[in-house]
């Protein structure tokens, strides 16, 4: 299984952002399932955890963000497995995950 080869730690943070934002689901999903194995193994666990806690400039989280282009189930449930806090996350207009759905 390759690594992600991105040229800076900013980049790997927007990776997830990008690939929701242009509804790659497959890229995402394998992305995700990378991860969560990675997290089972221990493996570069702060790299994996910032890419999927980034939050946009007005605090929106990936869930949020995928909620919004209407991801499969599937891809929020994985999201929601690595890093449930952000079910709970507003944004700076007082929305939630739960408020985007």
């Amino acid at each position: 299984m390759n690594a992600i080869q991105l040229s800076s730690s900013d980049d790997k943070r927007h990776l997830l952002f990008h690939y929701a934002t242009k509804k790659k689901w497959q890229t995402l999903r394998k992305t995700l399932q990378r991860m969560r194995s990675s997290r089972e193994r221990n493996v570069d666990i702060r790299t994996m955890m910032s890419m999927i806690r980034h939050q946009d400039s007005t605090g929106l989280s990936l869930l949020s963000l995928c909620l919004g282009h209407h991801a499969p189930l599937d891809i929020l449930s994985d999201i929601h497995n690595l890093d449930p806090n952000q079910a709970y996350q507003v944004d700076v207009y007082g929305a939630s995950a739960m408020h985007i759905a």
